[in-house]
């Protein structure tokens, strides 16, 4: 262990380079949940009033809106083919109003202000003028359908340096996304389409606007005022979003608070630039890309990353819902944080939390992957919590637990809230070299 060396790269590949092959990109395929969503269409929508034919939801005749999309949306290019075709590619499959992308021109984006920066991705809020999304009204005196305007509309743009490997990287995360906003509701983080900014050439995906930042910023500032039904819905609500893109066949890969958007009064999963097939992750000799806290400790020691690892991310947050502080603030992160996480070191469990939601925690960051339980398993216990809790359900055990939680709120070692300036919170990538590889999981 003396022989292990760690350097932390301020500058970075991109991550398509550094956690898996281009090929990778090409396997994350849309076309079967296409197919799916195409049959056994059935009459709960009504028929539509230009060709008569079933709808597929309240306001979406497949074909009718589908060619209209297509013709409004003609004549421009992203100048990259791929990405080209995978927007016209959605807009010919969607099922419903909010199940498509499509390309929308910088020049209706105003008031564009940045609000954050990462790796390889810089954020800003603006408004985009004359928005369209899915809006369709029978014009009865042309016999068509119209779009109209929501009028102006306060978005999240997330824009994408120019480095080598972006185009695939940008590709990837908006398929990864797509595919996951197609098997959810209109609840998951919605992308509403594809731009590009004329100056600098970088590509830019249209998200909701997070009025309350990330989940971390919003637990340090609002963490006194939760009570368990709160920190609970936070809970569910992020392992709901996990939970689709493991259905999906896929693995987060970058699972943090950072990355929990809050919209609304709701929290979405976000950041899809390092998610990869389950199958198909290729860890590389030289490191992995992540916040070091929130690392499974197999990852950290050089093992695929697999949708096991999402369930330790997801359980580093569990605790920092419990606490209101992000795990090991208190110390530096490098190669000593890494060494003790694979030698089973966690951040000390706060006084006043309910057993169960210790006990689930604590499978969530179990040293073993294979102990560890499902996304499915643990949303369906923390929305069997969350209900009992809502619904003040006083003769379970469950719920006596939560209400005694209330009481006294969970306390914990002033030391650990103390936060070191060497504790880092935006992913980058951890290159080290070992000499001796000589800890092991």
């Amino acid at each position: 262990m003396d022989n292990f060396e760690l350097k932390i790269e301020d500058t970075i590949e991109t991550p398509a380079e550094q956690n898996g092959n281009k090929e990778n990109i090409k396997n994350i395929d849309n076309s079967q949940m296409y197919k799916d969503n195409e049959s056994g269409l059935k009459n709960d929508y009504g028929f539509c009033l230009a060709c008569g034919g079933l709808k597929s939801d309240t306001n979406w005749c497949p074909p009718c809106h589908s060619k209209l999309l297509l013709e409004e949306n003609s004549g421009w290019t992203s100048d990259y083919k791929g990405l080209d075709d995978f927007i016209k590619e959605t807009i010919i499959h969607a099922r419903r109003s909010y199940d498509y992308l499509e390309w929308i021109p910088f020049e209706n984006f105003k008031d564009i202000k940045k609000i954050g920066q990462g790796g390889f991705a810089t954020v800003y809020s603006a408004i985009r003028t004359n928005c369209l999304k899915g809006h369709f009204e029978w014009d009865e005196k042309a016999k068509k359908y119209v779009r109209k305007s929501w009028g102006d509309y306060r978005v999240a743009l997330k824009s994408f340096r120019n480095v080598s490997g972006i185009a695939e990287t940008f590709l990837n995360e908006i398929k990864t996304h797509h595919k996951c906003m197609m098997l959810q509701d209109d609840e998951f983080l919605q992308c509403y389409g594809i731009s590009r900014n004329p100056k600098t050439r970088e590509f830019i995906t249209v998200l909701d606007y997070a009025q309350q930042g990330d989940l971390r910023s919003f637990l340090q500032r609002n963490h006194d005022t939760l009570n368990w039904e709160d920190r609970l819905k936070f809970a569910t609500k992020v392992v709901k979003d996990l939970k689709i893109i493991h259905e999906s066949g896929l693995v987060h890969c970058d699972f943090h608070s950072g990355n929990v958007l809050q919209v609304t009064k709701n929290s979405r999963v976000s950041d899809f630039g390092l998610s990869r097939l389950d199958k198909d992750y290729i860890p590389k000799d030289e490191g992995c890309f992540g916040v070091i806290p929130y690392m499974a400790p197999e990852v950290l020691n050089g093992k695929p990353y697999r949708q096991p690892a999402d369930v330790y991310s997801y359980g580093m947050i569990m605790w920092e819902i419990s606490t209101g502080r992000p795990a090991f603030c208190n110390i530096p992160h490098d190669y000593q944080l890494i060494i003790q996480i694979c030698e089973g070191r966690r951040p000390p469990i706060a006084g006043g939390t309910p057993p169960c939601y210790i006990e689930l925690m604590q499978r969530c960051w179990n040293q073993d992957p294979t102990k560890r339980p499902t996304t499915k398993e643990i949303y369906e216990t923390c929305l069997e919590w969350y209900n009992c809790v809502k619904e003040r359900k006083d003769e379970s055990s469950i719920y006596q637990q939560f209400a005694k939680a209330d009481e006294m709120p969970p306390t914990i070692d002033e030391a650990v809230t103390v936060t070191s300036p060497e504790a880092v919170y935006a992913s980058r990538f951890i290159n080290y070299v070992t000499l001796q590889y000589d800890f092991v999981i």
